[in-house]
Formats: C-alpha cells, structure tokens, sequence
C-alpha cells in the first residue's frame, strides 16, 4: 500500500521533479515549495514551485505546470484544440506568479509533457501563445506581384501581450534529451533539456545563457509579434 501511495504521489509531483532532474544536472542550486521561505517572502499565499539561483545570473522564479491527458477519437492534433490545451497551463501558472511581479527577477513558467498525452509542444505550437500564426506578403494592388518580403506575424489570440502577463520572462518546455523519449521508465532520471520561447514583452527578460547546453532551444521574435521567415 505505501508504494501505491509513493507512485501515486510521485506521477502527481513528476512534472516538478522532472525539472528538479534538470536544474540538479545544471549545477544551479534550487528552493522548492516548502522552502522558499529562505530566500524570498510568500507572498498572497502563493508559493511558485522553485526559486533557483543559477550562477553569475540573475535569481528566477518557476512554476510547473503539467499536460493532463484527456479521451479522444482522433489521432491528429487539432491546432485549435492544441492551443486551447497548452493555454490553459499557462494561465495556471502565470497567475501563481504575478504575485512576484515586485522582485524584479526572471519569472518562468514551464509545460511539462511526462504523461505524453497528445498535445505538441513544437516551436510553431508555442508561438501560438504570442498570437495565431499567419504569413503576410505584400502584394502590389495593380500587377498583383509580390511586393515585399513575407512575414511571420502573430495576430489574435495572444497570451503573452504588450499589456498582459509581462511580467512572464519565458515559457519553456521540459524535455528529455533526443535517445532518451520514451525508452526509460517515468520515474528513471534522464537527462534533460528545454525550449524556450521568450516574452517579447517581458518586463524583465530571461538571460539566454540560464539555459546554455548544446540541446536547449531558444525562441526569440521581435517586438510587435512579427519575425522574418
């Protein structure tokens, strides 16, 4: 019975753990949740999941967030329902961080997918955080030819926005290292990397070299939600 209650709470916490698996492999010292009392002030009895303090960089502040698998007749991702899905998390987890807005510091949400349920999590799914994804040419009205370069833009549905949530310096995705997927059991310690899709609009952005290995990913687009292709 006690190593049904320990499994049980294990998959309830595994997504925290997971990156606890990264941050250790890092070399960055870390507070979870029942600790940070050491080093920062609770503030409106919310207590995000980790304060670490990676080396020669600012402190960050993280919050967890994992994918919850749901019933479903398709196999195929609906782009739609998938950002509806990945939205949902981060709205969880930025509202258990605007609290610490006040610090001044790097606020990180991350998405954790242990369970593997069917939501993507690639590049083009988190840029849909900063707006549906459209491309954009330019045409010249009266010979109907390109006029310009096309562009990435990102329209409606923002989660991220000039006015909204800035205080979000990035949204990662934890992730094992390519070898390492789906041939290791949940609960087995592999390594670890992320990608990172940074808030344009970040009150205080998160330094690229927190996360520095040779595997993690880094999204970046300019300020306006545009970037080109």
């Amino acid at each position: 019975m006690k190593q049904k209650q320990s499994r049980k709470r294990f998959m309830v916490d595994l997504g925290k753990e997971r990156f606890a698996w990264l941050l250790r492999q890092r070399g960055i010292p870390f507070w979870d949740e029942d600790s940070l009392e050491s080093r920062i002030k609770i503030r409106e009895g919310k207590r995000p999941d980790f304060y670490a303090e990676p080396q020669r960089q600012p402190p960050i502040l993280v919050e967890v967030e994992g994918l919850q698998a749901i019933r479903s007749r398709f196999l195929a991702v609906d782009p739609v329902q998938n950002l509806k899905r990945l939205r949902g998390p981060v709205e969880l987890a930025a509202k258990q961080l605007r609290p610490y807005r006040v610090l001044g510091i790097p606020m990180i949400v991350v998405v954790d997918n242990a369970r593997r349920v069917g939501v993507s999590l690639a590049t083009i799914d988190l840029t849909q955080l900063l707006g549906v994804t459209e491309i954009r040419v330019p045409i010249d009205p009266t010979t109907g030819a390109k006029a310009g370069r096309a562009r990435l833009h990102h329209g409606h549905g923002q989660m991220l926005t000039p006015t909204r949530r800035q205080y979000v310096s990035a949204v990662a995705v934890n992730l094992p290292k390519r070898g390492f997927e789906y041939i290791d059991r949940l609960e087995q310690e592999r390594p670890m990397r992320v990608r990172v899709l940074h808030n344009p609009y970040a009150q205080v952005p998160l330094p690229l070299s927190v996360f520095s290995d040779q595997e993690d990913e880094h999204i970046r687009l300019v300020e306006g939600g545009c970037a080109d292709l």
